[in-house]
């Protein structure tokens, strides 16, 4: 907010330069206020009508308004102005997966990676865009990218990473990533660990509502909760990286039977004047 005051003041004393216009822009975008950010940018434009950054920055507010015809314009407009700039390419790309325009949307991302190869941001969006399309192992292998993000650090064990080759004798520890949906969507690997791995015990971290549920999973041998001290291992995987591992195609999704089962003593009964009678479930 003090950002935005003194931008607000800035015009007063400097009406004709078009940076305070961007910058209040950027300020505004960033508290929410969109339909002002765009004024801005366009101020600016108005004043300066050759700048990439600021076509860059209209055509991100546009898109998260929902205006994406619009922001893929000013994105091919950043693009013209400065060709040898990634950020363009990038920010072009995801408006065109917002559109659906899933290829182009990839063809955006490889000419940003291209420029710069280790642009992060890219590399992950470009892994959620493969995964879309159906192109699993491009995706997955793309997805490792995710421990370079900022919000997702890798966990900083001393033990080796485990990437697929047998351990024989060992303890494999898979560890808890993201949501419940995700845990629950990557169990169906776990059956597998112990014939691909070799390994003598088989421990897996998870969230602790799930922890009963994943104790009936084939070849477990113990559940630990989230938060809880970790028994001692000789390797470790992500949850998620499992699907790289396994080569995961569309035409390869293990499909043998159901992987998860409610816990025995968890499983409800009818009573016996209901059996007869029509059967609602809810999910």
């Amino acid at each position: 907010m003090k950002a935005i005051k003194g931008y607000n003041k800035s015009p007063l004393l400097n009406p004709n330069i078009p940076d305070v216009y961007n910058n209040l822009g950027v300020a505004l975008r960033a508290t929410g206020k969109l339909e002002a950010a765009v004024a801005c940018y366009r101020r600016s434009l108005s004043m300066r009508p050759g700048s990439a950054s600021v076509f860059s920055n209209m055509g991100n507010a546009l898109r998260e308004m929902g205006r994406l015809q619009t922001s893929v314009v000013c994105h091919q407009q950043a693009i013209k102005l400065a060709p040898n700039n990634p950020e363009p390419f990038y920010n072009l790309g995801l408006a065109l997966r917002d559109l659906g325009e899933v290829d182009k949307a990839l063809a955006c991302f490889d000419k940003t990676l291209a420029v710069k190869d280790d642009h992060v941001d890219c590399r992950w969006d470009r892994a959620l865009t493969l995964l879309t399309k159906g192109d699993y192992k491009r995706g997955f292998e793309e997805y490792e990218w995710r421990w370079k993000l900022q919000r997702s650090p890798p966990r900083g064990f001393s033990q080796p990473q485990w990437d697929g080759g047998e351990i024989p004798g060992k303890t494999l520890l898979v560890h808890q990533e993201q949501g419940f949906g995700d845990l629950i969507h990557f169990a169906r690997y776990l059956p597998l660990l112990k014939a691909r791995s070799k390994a003598a015990t088989l421990i897996v971290e998870v969230h602790p509502e799930l922890a009963r549920l994943f104790s009936t999973i084939d070849g477990v041998d113990k559940v630990v909760d989230k938060g809880a001290a970790l028994p001692k291992f000789d390797a470790f995987v992500p949850i998620m990286s499992l699907a790289r591992i396994f080569d995961t195609e569309v035409a390869t999704i293990e499909s043998e039977g159901p992987y998860l089962a409610a816990p025995e003593m968890e499983t409800l009964k009818l009573p016996a004047s209901l059996e007869n009678q029509r059967k609602i479930g809810i999910a």
